[in-house]
């Protein structure tokens, strides 16, 4: 069975970056920052240090500065794509250019000094470097501080190709992501960050919704999350494809994918395991 493996994140995230990940991205992850971050790191001293592992396109940095505005913030991805993007993000805010120091780093090899973070937070990012990085984010958190690491339960969009790949592909194989089968339990969580040194490791589960301003628009917005895993395999024309036939899947099997949040603006689900621990 074909499967979504990345074997060289770097290079995929920096493409994403290039394409409509923002819009596929933003909404589900600022919904599930804005109320875990509040909801499980503690009060923080003056001015604190805070590191965003695997930051992507700086989401999380934005949601950390809202919520903590003297905080001097660490964003740090091995995609330079993604680096160039939050640094795009970081100029059009005032002020933010002075709070943010940006860098292309390895999560499994970060570049600072034992005892260096408040908090630390990596969300989304953990199963790509989970051999050495637990162990990276413990050494460089302070004692006392808390680690914010987040998976993905559940992601609709996946079930919702699969339904694509038998209309415009009929008998070809479904994709798979092995990776997010395993990331799923929210015991692989514990696990992970236990071989890093935490213990006491909490894990709670949050539902976000990857949202449009109206059916069409979440039509384009899904069409964002399919491309990338069908570009180098199918022609152009079953690519162009794409967004009509979401749209068929999405009227058809409406009770199975659609959920109207409470905004009254259709999407589908994204379930994630958020997990707290402290040093």
């Amino acid at each position: 069975m074909p499967s979504i493996t990345i074997n060289d994140p770097a290079t995929h995230f920096t493409a994403l970056a290039s394409s409509s990940y923002n819009r596929f991205a933003s909404a589900p992850f600022r919904s599930i920052f804005s109320r875990a971050i509040p909801a499980h790191l503690p009060p923080l001293p003056a001015n604190p240090r805070i590191l965003d592992n695997a930051c992507g396109t700086g989401l999380l940095t934005s949601s950390l500065l809202e919520l903590h505005p003297t905080a001097h913030i660490n964003a740090v991805d091995i995609a330079p794509g993604m680096i160039e993007a939050a640094n795009a993000l970081i100029r059009r805010h005032r002020g933010w250019e002075d709070r943010v120091q940006t860098a292309v780093m390895d999560g499994s090899r970060l570049g600072f000094a034992d005892e260096t973070f408040d908090a630390s937070c990596t969300m989304f990012g953990l199963f790509f470097f989970a051999e050495r990085g637990p162990g990276e984010i413990y050494r460089t958190l302070k004692t006392g501080g808390t680690a914010i690491v987040s998976s993905w339960e559940r992601v609709d969009w996946l079930p919702l190709l699969n339904e694509v790949q038998k209309i415009i592909k009929p008998g070809e194989e479904l994709l798979t992501i092995p990776m997010l089968e395993d990331w799923s339990r929210k015991e692989k969580l514990v696990e992970v960050l236990e071989t890093g040194g935490f213990r006491g490791v909490q894990v709670f589960p949050y539902e976000a919704l990857c949202v449009g301003e109206d059916f069409d628009d979440l039509v384009d917005v899904l069409k964002g999350a399919c491309e990338p895993h069908r570009r180098d395999v199918w022609s152009l024309e079953d690519m162009a494809r794409i967004p009509e036939v979401i749209g068929r899947v999405l009227r058809e099997q409406g009770e199975r994918f659609l959920v109207v949040g409470e905004d009254g603006r259709p999407g589908i689900r994204m379930l994630a395991w958020v997990a707290v621990a402290r040093k």
